[in-house]
């Protein structure tokens, strides 16, 4: 009986481990991926916001070698034009 739950205890920790380890692998990929910045300026409540891309250095040939780019979000407000 004994032996059941142990194997049992060793399937269900593998699993977990595995998928601990891939969730962590994969937030770790997409940080080390990221290319920019995709800042949101809502200075004027009026109007839609504006939003601005600024690339790292090197951004533009990653986004022409990959599928998928990743951008951190900003949001930033600037003093509305006068």
């Amino acid at each position: 009986m004994y032996l059941i739950y142990f194997v049992i205890g060793l399937i269900i920790s593998n699993m977990l481990s595995w998928f601990l380890g891939y969730r962590s692998a994969k937030e770790k990929a997409l940080e080390h991926a990221c290319i920019g910045n995709l800042r949101e300026d809502r200075s004027d409540p009026e109007e839609p916001p504006y939003l601005f891309l600024e690339l790292e250095q090197g951004g533009l040939d990653s986004i022409r070698k990959s599928e998928y780019v990743t951008l951190r979000v900003r949001r930033e407000n600037y003093l509305p034009r006068e």
